[in-house]
């Protein structure tokens, strides 16, 4: 029965209440289509405690805000390879409590395959902090394409589970090259592709660090450039070994000045490829 002692029912069932929002009444309570708590829509006097079905932030769990593993090919012919990466996560909603980078080649060992691991846990307490470490790739592993795959994990055990496809839609590395042949037995450890990594750390105050990979011998540009695409600073043009390079930008310009806080892009430009990215500076 509807009576003025339940004021928010009875405007639910008068639809008084545009665009849902009853709060105390149940949509099983009230015909369809009247606003109710539980028709997905947060308002009127709905909140978090008398309506959490509509109105619940709920926990997303942690995000993966930047990574970088230093290296993209390796020959274990003659002894294991330890490479190093970074990463940086966060959480909105709960500390960070462990994280975990994996290797997989051939779907797995559940699909017959092999998966190598490296795993650890962030600092107590922390909802954002960077981890650095290695993971090892034994002497004589299979050779192919190993998948990186991050999985985290937060207090309230909330996990986010990236992939290489999710890796790769957030520009990062998703895949380690074993080749245990292509080196010979004078072998070193180098890039099979050109790549640039995401720079680290960003946001970052006064300086960063940019790091690109060449698989060959070849002239390369690093450049910074503001938002209405000028130039801001040459930091690269010249040269350069094939290998795993990095630079450093100190948030100067070309005469150098320090240089507003704000967005930049950092771009490589070889004769043979291009890329460009973006990068945050705080003050």
């Amino acid at each position: 029965m509807v009576t003025d002692e339940f004021p928010y029912f009875t405007r639910c069932l008068k639809g008084e209440i545009a665009n849902g929002g009853g709060g105390v009444p149940d949509c099983e309570d009230v015909p369809p289509g009247n606003p109710c708590c539980g028709d997905g829509i947060c308002g009127g006097p709905e909140n978090e405690d008398n309506c959490p079905i509509d109105c619940a932030t709920g926990n997303t769990g942690p995000s993966l805000i930047n990574f970088s593993i230093y290296g993209d090919t390796v020959n274990t012919s003659q002894e294991s390879i330890n490479i190093g990466f970074t990463l940086n996560a966060e959480d909105s909603d709960d500390y960070l409590s462990s994280y975990i980078l994996r290797l997989i080649i051939n779907g797995g060992p559940i699909n017959g395959g092999e998966m190598l691991e490296s795993s650890g846990l962030f600092a107590e307490n922390v909802m954002s902090s960077t981890i650095a470490s290695s993971i090892e790739i034994p002497m004589g592993s299979t050779e192919g394409t190993w998948n990186i795959r991050i999985i985290l994990e937060d207090n309230f055990g909330t996990i986010t589970n990236l992939g290489p496809n999710d890796l790769e839609n957030q520009n990062f590395q998703n895949y380690i090259y074993v080749n245990n042949a292509i080196l010979g037995s004078n072998y070193e450890n180098v890039p099979i592709q050109y790549f640039l990594h995401q720079n680290y750390p960003n946001p970052f105050n006064p300086v960063t660090t940019l790091q690109y990979n060449l698989p060959e011998d070849i002239f390369v540009k690093i450049t910074i450039y503001d938002m209405l695409g000028n130039v801001i600073s040459n930091l690269i043009s010249e040269v350069q070994n094939t290998g795993y390079k990095s630079v450093q930008w100190n948030a100067t310009n070309n005469q150098g000045q320090p240089v507003s806080a704000g967005l930049y892009l950092y771009s490589i430009d070889t004769r043979k490829f291009r890329k460009t990215k973006k990068m945050i500076l705080i003050k």
